[in-house]
């Protein structure tokens, strides 16, 4: 097993010090990428066999950080969340390096990571508003508006049910929440 961690911090420079620390003292070798290194296969920045540099630089950049790991055992990420969180220096996309993402650029990884940190946030907002629900009673609402809030809370909570595609839960998102402000008091 060959662990090794790659850092692409981003905007976020300001982490390196504290991430630094904390591989470090926890002896997990890393690599800090640069905006260069966004355009190379994961493959090559791992230092797989096969592949090799791409030798055209684009001039890529992302805003926000990202941890990709290779080879880490779950209490190896446990333990590098809870010293990152302990600095406030938390990084919360993260992915393992995997079959099917070591062909892909660092650039490609960090837009698909980034889909999926919306789309579970956005699960996550739907789930606080439904859960906020709980707090309000149909009978201090006028009952066409308590239809609309009713009808959009129960298609949002089958989407989340359903794990429905980004786009689907983004507009059962909206209709809740339109739906919720939209509730008239009697």
């Amino acid at each position: 097993m060959t662990k090794h961690v790659l850092v692409y911090l981003g905007d976020h420079t300001y982490k390196e010090g504290a991430v630094t620390r904390v591989l470090g003292d926890l002896k997990l070798p890393y690599t800090i990428l640069k905006d260069s290194d966004l355009s190379q296969k994961i493959g090559y920045l791992f230092s797989l066999d096969g592949f090799d540099k791409k030798e055209k630089d684009e001039s890529l950049h992302i805003a926000y950080d990202l941890l990709l790991f290779r080879d880490l055992q779950d209490q190896d990420i446990l333990a590098i969340n809870a010293l990152l969180d302990a600095l406030d220096r938390k990084i919360q996309r993260k992915a393992m390096l995997t079959e099917h993402n070591k062909n892909w650029t660092f650039y490609e990884l960090c837009l698909e990571i980034d889909k999926e940190h919306q789309y579970f946030d956005l699960m996550e907002q739907i789930k606080q508003i439904l859960m906020s629900s709980k707090e309000l009673i149909k009978e201090n609402y006028t009952a066409s508006s308590w239809e609309i809030y009713e009808k959009a809370f129960y298609h949002a909570y089958d989407c989340l049910k359903k794990e429905s595609d980004f786009n689907t839960l983004r507009l059962a998102h909206q209709a809740l929440v339109d739906a919720q402000q939209g509730l008239t008091k009697r």
